[in-house]
């Protein structure tokens, strides 16, 4: 409703133009015919999807959807919405593709970008960090070898920024945001590694990194697996788990990585970690899990389902993220017609966390899942696809 009567108004704005300018021979026309702080101020509230249409009508409207005029005034008047950004590598393509994830048509629509060319290609070793309306890519394999360069794709003028390099190359780093910060551990060859550069941080105020020289860790060499950012007492700390199943926590105020001394089974067969509101971890298993668990505890319990479900067991997730609206949005590669189709198909799960009283000294919980919607979102799909990326992000 806000949109139209923002298009609406853009109408009522450009009739007075004309009557004003009656003996103009001037051909522009709709918006290009009104002042630039006008047309932005009619667009603040226009949905993004009705924006992402209207950009595609010319290269004036394009340049009025993409400013930072209009980005600033949607933030202030508090109309940013969030969107799932998915990267795909659809092969034999060296670069990669970003999209978005169309709330309604339930489709994935293209966020092609201005400079088209990559320094260092996402890859399934590269870490992402979601900051603002983008996502930064830092490290990954570029021939084989790990790579020191970060870019910034930005969804929402959909340009690629290279970012200053880090100072160690890295692949299949863990990464996550703090307080402004990047925070990057580990990512190195093993012939690389010790505790002065095992660690290092990226202000994203001075665009500068920095060794953390004195990181103080239970062991070394320290091969995080998965890491999330849970705030804990108050604080904001790194939650993570290494490849031998040890939990710990990273404070970045006392740069100390801490350990409460519990183990879990096979943290390799759990990818994709993330952490809702409720501070629940969510992640996906084998044979098409989904698995949550309470941070400290690890232990992980088989999500449930009511109602109708896909069956993602002949097919597995690709890949798992939350939504803004705290839901499950997953992905997996389906052949419905057979071994020469391929579709890439998505789905939304609301989340239902049960309290289970069994007895007067013992409680337990249950959380139930409800698919929202499954379709397929890429149709059809080329031979492979790989999803490199999926999150919430202001676009």
């Amino acid at each position: 409703m806000k949109g139209i009567c923002a298009i609406r108004r853009c109408s009522q704005l450009e009739s007075e133009n004309k009557r004003r300018k009656v003996s103009s021979s001037s051909s522009s026309s709709g918006l290009c015919s009104l002042p630039d702080a006008v047309a932005v101020s009619c667009l603040a509230c226009v949905s993004k999807f009705d924006l992402l249409a209207l950009g595609m009508a010319s290269k004036r409207h394009r340049s009025l959807v993409v400013s930072g005029e209009l980005w600033d005034l949607r933030s202030e008047m508090g109309c940013i919405e969030p969107s799932v950004v998915v990267c795909l590598r659809i092969f034999p393509e060296r670069n990669p593709r970003w999209f978005v994830l169309h709330p309604v048509q339930r489709r994935l629509k293209a966020l092609p970008w201005n400079n088209n060319v990559y320094q260092a290609p996402p890859d399934s070793s590269s870490s992402f960090v979601t900051v603002g309306r983008g996502v930064y890519v830092i490290g990954g394999l570029v021939n084989g070898k790990p790579t020191w360069h970060v870019s910034f794709f930005d969804c929402y003028e959909r340009t690629v920024s290279w970012m200053p390099s880090m100072k160690m190359a890295r692949a299949s780093a863990s990464a996550n945001l703090i307080d402004g910060k990047i925070y990057v551990f580990g990512g190195l060859r093993d012939s690389d590694s010790d505790s002065s550069n095992w660690a290092e941080v990226f202000d994203l105020e001075t665009k500068t990194w920095d060794l953390l020289l004195f990181v103080s860790t239970p062991k070394m060499p320290l091969n995080i697996q998965h890491s999330v950012v849970i705030d804990i007492d108050g604080e904001k700390k790194v939650f993570a788990v290494d490849k031998d199943g040890q939990d710990l926590s990273f404070s970045p105020s006392k740069s100390v990585f801490s350990t409460d001394g519990v183990l879990e089974s096979n943290p390799g067969g759990r990818d994709d970690w993330c952490v809702s509101k409720r501070k629940v971890l969510f992640c996906r298993g084998s044979g098409g899990r989904i698995l949550w668990a309470f941070p400290g505890q690890l232990c992980w319990k088989e999500l449930q389902y009511q109602k109708l479900r896909p069956n993602l067991v002949n097919y597995g997730i690709t890949k798992l993220c939350l939504n803004s609206a705290g839901n499950i949005v997953i992905f997996w590669n389906a052949q419905p017609q057979g071994p020469e189709s391929f579709e890439l198909w998505s789905a939304e799960i609301s989340l239902d966390l049960r309290k289970i009283i069994l007895s007067q000294d013992f409680t337990t919980y249950e959380m139930w899942g409800e698919f929202e919607w499954f379709a397929p979102v890429l149709k059809p799909a080329p031979h492979r696809v790989e999803v490199l990326f999926a999150g919430s992000v202001y676009s």
